[in-house]
């Protein structure tokens, strides 16, 4: 592995050849346009690998500080790459668990199901017959993670003393959140606690299906849960419509229920993550990606649900300026005026379930990035699990929405 001052040297050497970094006192070379500066921005991304794929990820979510040209091209940003060789896999199962892989599971599947940049997936089962999946994180990967993090810091701390526009956007805060995200993606110790977190909390409930952690086979690096199997809850359309209603309902459920009760949420509720079972069971898995809200921030993200619903702009615009503390004086009335807009444009007349909350929340943030409004990171995590929920919801049943009132949930 190279030394913090190399990677350093190779970070500024991808950056500079794809015109990304501080060149005449500008942020990014401007001979291009914008298309052409977002594109050379991603290919940076993938060239510097598991770090800044990530970081790449995280701000094609963020409307609140990217332009949609920037947007559209780091969502394109993929982390998908070449399994590791078995051997190696077997060493870190070795390492962290104490024995080879053939000592602890009956049949050990060669050809994993995934492979991204921090981790591969293999099916396995045990030797009482259980069918389960093991998660390994690739040697190396926290090392790099660790070296990168604090290069990533450095430019930003070095960046903001040019550049007061990063200051404005709290860049500092954002590497720190950022930082936070991906180390807790690295630990499996943490992603199992998660895993149990919300299999405590669906156990009793029917029409659900949370993996349980083989805990004597689990540690930092390796993660062993029971296999759940289903096909992707996007594909069911061929469903009858009551069948497809109860789904989406249980959707629903699990996506609003753990987080205004308890503050924790599934980050990543995407189709591949959410299996329909033949009894019509909703499988979820996959908790690496887990998010967490204060109980005051539950408190304002409902109210805000609240504000939408009514077209009220003065109390939207209340709830935007309290979630961002912002360091520098807002024009109050211009951002309510075009917070009241924007609630005529995606609200208007529509009764709460034929609301788009995705499309509401989407203009919000970019109505932040236009008044230099940072919405905490957790909170862009969840309105974009909203988002990608909401998706869902509209391709298996239209009629579905959030239902928010009184925290009155759907019945199984």
């Amino acid at each position: 592995m190279m030394t913090k001052g190399q990677r350093y040297h190779e970070i500024l050497a991808v950056l500079a050849r794809r015109g990304v970094g501080v060149v005449d006192d500008e942020l990014i070379k401007h001979e291009a346009g914008d298309q052409a500066r977002a594109e050379q921005l991603r290919r940076a991304f993938e060239e510097l690998g598991t770090t800044f794929i990530k970081l790449g990820q995280v701000l094609s979510t963020r409307s609140d500080l990217l332009p949609e040209v920037y947007r559209a091209e780091l969502v394109k940003l993929q982390d998908n790459v070449p399994a590791l060789p078995e051997n190696v896999i077997a060493d870190v199962i070795r390492e962290d668990l104490k024995a080879p892989p053939d000592k602890i599971f009956s049949f050990f599947e060669l050809v994993p199901l995934g492979s991204a940049s921090i981790a591969q997936v293999h099916a396995a089962r045990l030797f009482d017959g259980r069918d389960v999946v093991v998660k390994v994180r690739k040697p190396g990967v926290a090392e790099l993670v660790r070296v990168d993090l604090e290069i990533v810091a450095g430019l930003v701390d070095g960046w903001s003393r040019r550049f007061p526009v990063l200051n404005d956007y709290d860049a500092h805060g954002l590497v720190a959140e950022f930082s936070d995200t991906l180390k807790a993606e690295l630990n499996y110790t943490r992603e199992a606690a998660n895993v149990k977190l919300f299999h405590d909390m669906f156990k009793n409930e029917i029409g659900f299906k949370i993996p349980g952690v083989v805990e004597e086979y689990s540690r930092n690096r390796v993660l062993t849960e029971e296999r759940v199997d289903g096909r992707k809850a996007s594909d069911i359309v061929d469903l009858p419509v009551p069948r497809r209603a109860t789904i989406a309902r249980r959707i629903v459920r699990f996506v609003l229920e753990p987080a205004f009760e308890r503050g924790i949420f599934h980050a990543d509720p995407h189709p591949g993550n959410l299996l329909l079972q033949e009894n019509d069971t909703l499988g979820v898995i996959d908790f690496g990606k887990v998010g967490h809200l204060t109980p005051e921030q539950r408190r304002r993200v409902a109210d805000i649900f609240i504000a939408i619903d009514r077209s009220d702009a003065e109390r939207l615009t209340d709830r935007l300026i309290e979630i961002t503390t912002p360091a520098h004086p807002i024009d109050r009335a211009l951002v309510t005026s075009e917070v009241d807009r924007m609630l005529r444009l995606y609200v208007g007349n529509a009764e709460l379930k034929e609301v788009r909350f995705g499309d509401a929340f989407g203009e919000l943030l970019q109505l932040g990035r236009r008044h230099r409004l940072r919405v905490p990171g957790n909170l862009v995590q969840f309105f974009k699990t909203l988002a990608m929920s909401e998706g869902l919801l509209l391709k298996i049943h239209p009629e579905s929405s959030f239902p928010i009132i009184c925290g009155q949930w759907p019945e199984n």
